[in-house]
């Protein structure tokens, strides 16, 4: 996906990184490559120099993060365990990983003390090469439908967004969409006041993007990332992570295939998504 239209200025360089979401850790886990997890970390580091789809022309230049769109670990009764091997991937990577909040990671509460433990709250922000980053935490209901984000969240949110100097590029990231939010309007008051050139997002696998990763929302794009699992629930056209590069006047957002190691493209009688091109 090329996007088109915002001031999108990283300096010099580009800004390229991951994107990815429900790998559930501790669901059918298994030891070191013999987990798919495993196997799409080292498909994460060697990803560097391979060349894009063709019609994008160019290679993946070097990642410089992860971000984790929730649900990194999975349910049940072991939080101690499941985070450990959470804890445990993140040793197979030198990138540094800033994770979301999802459904199943706020059932423990040894994942909430990482994140206050290690951003000071549920939800935080941070700056990496003149983008800002905005991780939210969004709570669910029984059925696994996104609740409304609180006042206290999003008044933060407000003082976040407009202590940052004027056109810098704002990235939010989450485990639902935002547009999916009880008090969607409420969230987009905020943001609609800020360069906010991308959302990424999680929890459906991949299930609601067979053709394509992104949609629009108020002229923000909205980027859903696939799962890392394999569950009897998860549809084969859900098996991806995404490959971020941001640059001064254009962002490139194309899904890999872990399960076949190439790029997203249609492979086969099953539909998936692809890379997409917006002018």
């Amino acid at each position: 996906m090329k996007i088109k239209g915002k001031d999108t200025s990283t300096g010099n360089n580009a800004l390229t990184f991951f994107v990815w979401a429900d790998m559930h850790f501790g669901y059918n886990q298994q030891f070191g490559e013999r987990d798919l997890r495993w196997q799409a970390i080292r498909q994460m580091n060697k990803l560097a120099g391979w060349p894009y789809p063709k019609g994008i022309g160019g290679c993946v230049e070097t990642p410089s993060l992860i971000l984790v769109c929730g649900d990194f670990i999975d349910g049940g009764s072991d939080g101690e365990r499941n985070f450990a091997y959470y804890q445990n991937s993140l040793r197979q990577t030198d990138l540094p990983s800033y994770e979301a909040m999802g459904n199943h990671d706020i059932q423990y509460q040894n994942a909430i003390d990482y994140f206050n433990n290690r951003y000071g709250n549920l939800y935080y922000s941070f700056n990496h090469q003149g983008v800002h980053f905005v991780a939210l935490c969004q709570t669910f209901d029984q059925a696994e439908n996104v609740e409304a984000l609180n006042g206290k969240q999003i008044e933060w949110l407000a003082k976040d967004l407009a202590a940052l100097k004027e056109k810098t590029p704002v990235v939010i990231f989450a485990h639902d969409d935002p547009d999916r939010l009880p008090n969607a309007k409420d969230l987009y008051a905020v943001i609609s006041k800020s360069n906010v050139i991308l959302t990424f997002s999680g929890h459906y696998h991949g299930q609601n993007s067979r053709e394509s990763c992104a949609h629009t929302w108020h002229g923000i794009k909205v980027v859903t990332t696939g799962h890392v699992r394999n569950h009897p629930i998860d549809r084969i056209f859900g098996r991806y992570f995404l490959v971020v590069r941001i640059m001064k006047e254009e962002i490139l957002v194309a899904p890999w295939r872990w399960d076949l190691e190439e790029w997203a493209c249609r492979q086969g009688d099953v539909v998936g998504p692809e890379h997409v091109v917006i002018k």
